[in-house]
């Protein structure tokens, strides 16, 4: 009898992390720190006391929704419900249905998030959550401001050229010319050598005239 009460929860007694003891297992995510451990090959959740996962509030029924592992250790997911709809992902579950990680099921007005992996892994995940999603918008503004300056510079030399093309702009080309006239070397004079007499080798005598220097 002990057993059995342990293995039927009531909507009054939340399932906290540490209950699922084998992290190996899939599980249920009613809450961020609540989870129920798919602990059986056929998991039933209702409002009726006998399934695995009790739920109470609105339109849940007696047994509403079944669990089951299939020959491939894979799950799938069945209404056991007739006149309650149950939803997978938005859609209505019609027919057995493959569940993948992240499933969303709406039960009444209860949600529970289908789970493979491991808590531990999907609890160091949600605390890296916050800084991924900083880095996600540091990214973003930064491509919002690259596109903007592209945009701009582009814009600016496209307007450019549309007023060069449609004669709106004129370019004057100024020429600068010097006002002071060119100053222009002054000639050089070299030495002039006038032969005046011979030695008594015979060789002649030069008589040097030096250029007479400007004031």
């Amino acid at each position: 009898m002990q057993d059995n009460e342990e293995s039927h929860r009531s909507p009054e007694s939340p399932i906290s992390p540490h209950a699922a003891s084998d992290t190996s297992m899939p599980f249920l995510q009613l809450a961020p720190n609540q989870i129920v451990a798919i602990q059986s090959d056929a998991f039933t959740v209702g409002a009726d006391p006998v399934c695995n996962l009790v739920l109470g509030g609105e339109g849940v029924a007696p047994r509403h929704l079944i669990f089951q592992r299939r020959d491939d250790e894979s799950w799938q997911v069945a209404l056991l419900a007739l006149k309650a709809p149950a939803y997978l992902n938005g859609r209505p579950i019609k027919m057995i249905t493959p569940l993948v990680e992240g499933d969303v099921l709406r039960v009444g007005d209860k949600t529970l998030v289908w789970r493979q992996r491991m808590w531990e892994d999907l609890h160091t995940t949600s605390r890296q959550t916050p800084w991924q999603g900083l880095l996600l918008i540091f990214l973003a503004v930064l491509a919002t401001l690259s596109v903007f300056f592209t945009w701009f510079s582009l814009s600016n030399a496209y307007r450019t050229d549309l007023l060069l093309s449609s004669g709106s702009m004129k370019i004057e080309t100024v020429v600068l010319t010097p006002t002071s006239p060119a100053l222009t070397p002054a000639p050089t004079e070299e030495p002039a050598l006038t032969p005046v007499a011979t030695n008594p080798a015979g060789h002649p005598v030069y008589h040097m005239t030096l250029p007479k220097s400007g004031s």
